[in-house]
């Protein structure tokens, strides 16, 4: 028979026989019921900006989202949560339990991102004591491809509207974000350019605006000293099509004048109706 160690302790002659396995065994089960009553769901609500579906180093933590446990029968489990300052949030479920979370309250024009490694959807299943149950949002608009179209206006000495060739230089031009240098069209040596219109269709140009739910750019009118305007005036707000593409078409929208807008009348300018020196885009990444 194998002997049975013990540890015997007397305190006013009271005799305590201890097991170290059961305490061992004790210390073990308690540590168990802990991790059994503690356990919790947690993750991170972030604007992915790059849409990856992962937390990236410019991707942060949103605050304030609603985050909401459910057990199998439907019935809440803990109480509601609020991302914090960092996105971060934590639900009490316990171990094991099997739950559905529910993202919900973003904050206006945000919506839920696309599912990746660090991502779910705003609708999860997990169990308690697990963490990372993460989720991407985003705002659209804050979103665009890596190399998007830049436009710049490009104002030319002379009238446009005049015979001369400051109507046929380029008024509006196209060029992709990455570009870097000065135009190949006509004399740089860096990437070409588009031309999106020449200045007898536009003029002189200064406002530049995009419509992303049609593709579409706005350009309107500006007073210089040197540069004439194009066929609508001071008032002239044109349009081009297919502005994200490689043959975008620029054509006259509006006169605002036409709608009883006092914009004053064209003053008398001495331009002339040649342009006076070759046009030279520098294009520089923002």
């Amino acid at each position: 028979m194998k002997k049975m160690l013990t540890n015997i302790f007397r305190r006013h002659d009271v005799c305590l026989i201890i097991n170290p396995k059961q305490i061992l065994f004790t210390i073990g089960l308690l540590f168990s019921l802990l991790s059994f009553i503690d356990a919790q769901v947690t993750g991170k609500v972030f604007q992915d900006f790059n849409a990856s579906g992962t937390i990236g180093a410019a991707d942060y933590g949103l605050a304030g989202v609603t985050v909401k446990a459910f057990g199998t029968n439907g019935a809440q489990v803990g109480t509601t949560q609020y991302t914090d300052a960092n996105g971060n949030y934590s639900i009490a479920v316990t171990a094991g339990t099997q739950v559905r979370i529910e993202f919900s309250g973003f904050p206006s024009g945000f919506y839920s991102g696309p599912y990746g490694t660090a991502s779910g959807t705003a609708v999860q299943f997990t169990t308690g004591g697990t963490s990372g149950v993460n989720l991407g949002v985003n705002d659209p608009d804050n979103y665009c491809q890596d190399n998007p179209k830049v436009y710049t206006p490009v104002w030319t000495n002379g009238n446009p509207l005049g015979g001369g060739n400051a109507g046929t230089t380029c008024g509006l031009f196209q060029y992709n974000y990455n570009d870097n240098g000065a135009t190949a069209n006509p004399i740089g040596t860096g990437p070409n350019a588009t031309c999106a219109s020449t200045n007898n269709k536009v003029g002189a140009l200064y406002g530049v605006a995009y419509q992303k739910s049609t593709n579409t750019v706005f350009t309107s009118a500006v007073l210089r000293r040197h540069a004439g305007f194009g066929p609508l005036g001071v008032g002239g707000i044109y349009i081009t099509t297919n502005a994200n593409g490689t043959t975008p078409t620029t054509s006259s929208y509006i006169n605002l004048s036409n709608l009883g807008i006092n914009l004053g009348a064209d003053p008398t300018r001495d331009y002339q109706q040649i342009k006076l020196n070759p046009i030279l885009i520098q294009m520089h990444i923002v």
